[in-house]
């Protein structure tokens, strides 16, 4: 059972994707989903796009664990295509999970990030996601990893 913390965002402020959305996400994808935080403001967009979050994907005690952080946007960058980035995004998480169940686990599979980075553009919203693995210059997800949800 996944655990959805958050901090309230301050005006004009959004969580990509939604509480709402996530939970629908989980309730179609059978996955050990440890924790879903919602974690107050990002930087906003840059020269890459918005980093809307990560999923960390990692082996505890022989299966696949995840671990999702979602940080907010300002809705003067995502404007209309707010929707068009939800969906994205919930593709490219749902993705990624499918991936690491078909594989099976093994424990000394490194774990890894994949950071939901996406631009807005003028024909739309485009996928600039990467997975990263986990060293000390990742996102910390800290220690939740030791107690199963």
């Amino acid at each position: 059972m996944s655990r959805f913390p958050g901090k309230k965002l301050p005006p004009h402020w959004v969580y990509i994707p939604s509480r709402r959305e996530i939970r629908d996400l989980l309730r179609d994808v059978v996955a050990d989903v440890r924790c879903v935080e919602f974690d107050g403001t990002g930087s906003g967009p840059s020269s890459v796009g918005q980093l809307l979050g990560y999923l960390e994907r990692r082996v505890v005690d022989g299966g696949w664990c995840f671990y999702l952080r979602l940080w907010g946007a300002p809705e003067s960058a995502v404007g209309k295509h707010r929707a068009e980035l939800a969906r994205a995004a919930l593709e490219a998480i749902r993705q990624s999970v499918a991936e690491c169940l078909a594989r099976p686990p093994a424990e000394v599979a490194k774990p890894t990030q994949l950071l939901l980075w996406f631009a807005v553009e003028t024909d739309g919203v485009v996928s600039k996601c990467s997975v990263e693995p986990v060293d000390r210059y990742s996102f910390s997800a800290g220690r939740w990893w030791e107690s199963p949800g």
